[in-house]
């Protein structure tokens, strides 16, 4: 078993509407299926949030981004009932604060759901037609981290990719990072640079040391 924490997070899936309703019963079946529970046993899937206050807090946002027109397909509190755990002692897994994963679609545009981070197992989706408007939709946000880009063709993935406005951009992979290569974001996600050559100078402090002896030179020129 691993455990981590990670900054980056695709919550956000964009979806071309003409394979939306295959995806999203695939996606449904798969969350639905995930293991949620004691954060020890070796086949746990998923553990808890955090703390109480995380977990009132995620299941607040789900329930305003339904009152702003989104579909609940699965997801919300997890009772002890349905904790995943290898002993039968699933009333202690009770006193944790559990989440199963959630996905919304048709979120609106408009909901804090779609445009925040809500730090919680909740997926956000909506349906794009044309590349312009999918493009036009993930640029939307005055975050920039990281996006990722899942396509059978080449050509339009790495003409997608220059341009979403993102520090990271993966094609047909998901949080794939390296050393050697610089991890940041734009706009409003962050500043500076980890990793890579660009990541090295964030270490470093720089000094200009100036002496003008030049023939003719005289400071009189800034007066």
């Amino acid at each position: 078993m691993t455990a981590g924490q990670i900054c980056s997070a695709t919550s956000r899936l964009l979806v071309q509407r003409s394979v939306a309703p295959q995806l999203l019963q695939a996606l449904e079946q798969a969350a639905r299926g995930l293991r949620v529970g004691d954060p020890l046993e070796e086949d746990t899937q998923m553990g808890a949030v955090i703390s109480e206050d995380a977990m009132r807090r995620i299941q607040s946002e789900v329930t305003r981004a339904q009152a702003d027109g989104a579909t609940l397909l699965c997801g919300g509190a997890a009772p002890p009932d349905e904790l995943h755990s290898a002993s039968s002692d699933r009333a202690a897994l009770g006193g944790g604060y559990y989440v199963r994963p959630t996905i919304l679609s048709d979120v609106p545009l408009g909901s804090a759901a779609w445009k925040e981070e809500i730090f919680g197992p909740v997926l956000c989706v909506r349906t794009f037609e044309s590349e312009d408007e999918g493009i036009a939709l993930a640029n939307d946000s005055p975050y920039g981290l990281g996006h990722a880009i899942m396509s059978a063709d080449e050509a339009r993935s790495e003409r997608v990719a220059e341009r979403l406005e993102a520090g990271t951009v993966w094609i047909n992979s998901n949080q794939a990072l390296w050393p050697q290569t610089p991890f940041g974001g734009w706009k409003a996600s962050g500043f500076g640079k980890e990793w890579g050559e660009a990541g090295m100078h964030e270490y470093l402090r720089h000094k200009t040391i100036t002496r003008t002896r030049a023939p003719g030179y005289s400071w009189a020129y800034f007066a």
